[in-house]
């Protein structure tokens, strides 16, 4: 990663500046190299020179490297400046704890719901060392586990009501405990998944082995290793239980004769086990309240989600502030009111989501239909088709009127 900049007015200090982005470069699976914006910063107070810039973004490439590794010979960031040390790593939690009132009272302590993503050791105990508790996916399976003899498991339904079971793992005293999560629907879809990129993979193996018959095709060693490795990058969740035999031609030896694949582990290619953890330090949350605190940031995913798709603010190209700050601002209007009638709805009853919200909804139409008398007045006519059985529980629910207007008639003389 590294910054680039360009001269624009800062309205601070009344006067031009440089202005930061953080952009990042890659290689597509073609080989070819590409570049995408990663943050806006904007204007830096501190008085860098070209040399903090450079170190800043080689502080930023080796943090992402390497995340969740730990240094055994020291802190590799330490030959840096403490200013590009600071810029390099944005604390979050500082923010948060600006924002955020810890309460005094133990029992009321504020609990941060965290994708797996960020949930990195660091962050867990920067959370913790600030009075906050932390909700999160474990970023590691357990493996060798055991459950307490007066464990009991909770079963709960999605919203498509299907049974998952809530397990909590024993663990040592004063640490996390984990909640066991047994999803079969998950399981499923993992399997569909892995059936899916199998045979995805396994054609991309079977058109390279192809090739080294065909007129044309690729046969030189490095361009088939090179073929196969594009293939593995595109597939890696499935790849790597796979094992490859690479025949050379003994005419040729700068020729490939023949590919040859097999699977090693075929169990863990065939079935899954749909087994997650939920990771936290409360240790007074039940299994039912710690899953309804981490439904929370699926909730916000998952309509987050649902949105951008309606709204068509997917994918984003924006290079301008204003650009930016529009989208969020759409984003995040939009997310409170499909919120708002949501949770209206889960009051009584209805738990589905907002594209089947939509669809019910969308049967209702509205019709306009314009016309000219005998006067040579133009009319226009405005009617709503009555609601469908599905969309009136929906208004009843959330006690609005089934019609929004009734028969709109508008008469433009011409005189």
């Amino acid at each position: 990663m590294y910054f680039i900049s360009e001269t624009r007015y800062n309205p601070r200090t009344q006067r031009d500046e440089f202005y930061y982005r953080i952009k990042e470069s890659f290689r597509d699976l073609s080989g070819r190299p590409r570049h995408r914006l990663m943050l806006t910063v904007g204007f830096i107070e501190e008085d860098l020179g070209p040399y903090d810039v450079r170190d800043i973004g080689r502080c930023l490439t080796w943090l992402h490297e390497h995340q969740g590794e730990q240094d055994l010979f020291g802190d590799a960031m330490s030959r840096y400046k403490e200013v590009v040390r600071r810029l390099a790593l944005p604390d979050m939690v500082d923010t948060l704890a600006a924002k955020t009132r810890v309460p005094a009272d133990p029992e009321q302590s504020v609990l941060v719901c965290l994708d797996a993503g960020i949930a990195t050791e660091d962050n867990l105990r920067e959370i913790k060392a600030r009075g906050y508790d932390y909700l999160c996916v474990s970023r590691t399976r357990l493996s060798d586990y055991e459950l307490s003899e007066d464990t009991k498991t909770v079963k709960v339904l999605d919203t498509k009501k299907q049974e998952i079971c809530l397990t909590r793992v024993r663990q040592e005293e004063g640490g996390d405990y984990y909640l066991e999560i047994n999803s079969p629907a998950k399981a499923m879809k993992e399997t569909s998944m892995n059936r899916l990129f199998k045979e995805r993979f396994e054609a991309e193996m079977t058109k390279a082995r192809d090739a080294l018959t065909k007129k044309g095709g690729k046969k030189t060693y490095e361009k088939v290793i090179e073929r196969v490795g594009m293939a593995i990058q595109k597939y890696p969740s499935i790849s790597k239980y796979y094992v490859i035999d690479y025949v050379r031609d003994e005419k040729n030896p700068k020729n490939m004769a023949d590919i040859r694949w097999r699977i090693a582990i075929p169990e863990n290619v065939d079935k899954q086990s749909g087994i997650y953890f939920l990771r936290t330090n409360r240790d007074k949350l039940d299994e039912k309240a710690t899953w309804d605190y981490y439904n929370l940031i699926r909730e916000i995913e998952c309509t987050n989600r649902q949105l951008k798709t309606d709204l068509q603010l997917r994918p984003i190209h924006h290079q301008k502030d204003d650009s930016s700050d529009a989208h969020l601002f759409l984003g995040l209007l939009s997310y409170w009111i499909v919120n708002t009638i949501r949770y209206k709805l889960r009051q009584t009853g209805e738990t589905c989501y907002w594209p089947e919200i939509k669809r019910r909804m969308s049967t209702q139409k509205a019709i306009t239909t314009e016309a000219v008398n005998a006067l040579g007045e133009k009319v226009k006519l405005r009617l709503c088709s009555n609601p469908t059985k599905a969309a009136e529980d929906i208004y009843e629910r959330l006690q609005y009127k089934k019609m929004p207007f009734r028969r709109k008639t508008k008469v433009c003389s011409t005189q």
